[in-house]
């Protein structure tokens, strides 16, 4: 049976939650708020990392029986 050419697949990596914010919170502020706000919040967060240099960044959690979570990209060299 022959792949769908229009299916891409990507590497994805479950990232340690307290490793992804230690790096970010030491460049700015504003990611120790949205970190606070995040697990205030959710429960369960979980971080992902799509790609392999220009990455989608993932964290995704449970709220109220429901998952949430915010997108963002990064590039990583």
């Amino acid at each position: 049976k022959q792949s769908n050419p229009k299916v891409l697949y990507e590497t994805v990596e479950d990232f340690p939650v307290n490793d992804f914010w230690s790096r970010l919170e030491q460049q700015n502020c504003r990611w120790t708020r949205l970190r606070n706000y995040l697990e205030a919040n959710l429960i369960q967060i979980h971080i992902f990392k799509v790609g392999d240099v220009r990455r989608d960044v993932y964290i995704v959690g449970l709220f109220d029986g429901h998952i949430v979570g915010v997108r963002m990209f990064a590039v990583e060299t």
